[in-house]
C-alpha cells in the first residue's frame, strides 16, 4: 500500500516521496532532495515467487530469474527518467538484490542482513556497500568467506535479546526497533 508506506515516511520525517509509477511490490523508487534511491523487500515466506527467487540465488542462477529481470528493467526506467540513483537500499532478499544491481551499475548501497549466495561473494565491483547485519544472521553469514572486498564496509551488531534464535535475529526489526 503506498499510502500507508507514504504515511510512515512522512510520520519518520524521512524527506523521500515514493513514485509510485516507478514502484512495484517488491521496491519502492524513493525521490528526495538528496537524489534518487530504490528500496528493495525482502521475501515475503508466502511469496512463491520470493521463495523461488531464494532458491535461484542459494544455487547461483538468480540472474535468470523474473524477480532480477524485473529490477533490472526498473532501475532502467529510473535511470531514464531521473538518472542513476544514488543509492540501493534492500533486505534480506532485498539486499541481495541491491548489491547485485549495484555491482553491476556502480551504485553504492546500504544493506540489511541481507542474502548472500555465492555468486555476490564471488562478485567484484567498484561500487561501495555498507552492510548491516546481526552477528546470528544465517542469510549473510556468507560474509565471513569474503576476501579482497575492500569496498564491502561490514557491521554486526548484536539482535535483541529476545530475538537470538535465527529466525528471529534475521528480522528487519533487530535495526528497528530498541529494547
Amino acid at each position: 500500500d503506498f499510502t500507508a508506506a507514504q504515511t510512515y515516511l512522512d510520520r519518520e520525517g524521512i524527506p523521500n516521496d515514493i513514485d509510485v509509477s516507478l514502484s512495484s511490490k517488491a521496491s519502492l523508487v524513493l525521490v528526495g532532495d538528496d537524489g534518487v534511491k530504490i528500496a528493495y523487500r525482502g521475501t515475503k515466506i508466502k511469496d512463491v515467487s520470493d521463495v523461488t527467487t531464494d532458491a535461484a540465488i542459494a544455487v547461483g542462477v538468480e540472474a535468470h530469474h523474473p524477480q532480477f529481470k524485473s529490477a533490472e528493467e526498473q532501475l532502467t526506467l529510473v535511470t531514464e527518467k531521473y538518472g542513476a540513483p544514488n543509492e540501493l537500499l534492500g533486505y534480506s532478499l532485498g539486499g541481495n538484490k541491491a548489491i547485485t544491481m549495484g555491482n553491476a551499475h556502480g551504485i553504492d548501497t546500504l544493506t540489511f542482513n541481507p542474502f548472500l549466495g555465492k555468486n555476490l561473494l564471488a562478485s567484484k565491483s567498484e561500487a561501495t556497500h555498507n552492510i548491516l547485519r546481526t552477528t546470528e544472521d544465517f542469510a549473510s553469514i556468507g560474509i565471513g568467506l569474503t576476501r579482497g572486498k575492500d569496498n564491502w564496509n561490514i557491521s554486526s551488531i548484536l539482535p535483541h535479546k529476545d530475538k537470538l534464535n535465527p529466525i528471529e535475529a534475521h528480522k528487519l526489526s533487530n535495526f528497528t526497533q530498541t529494547s
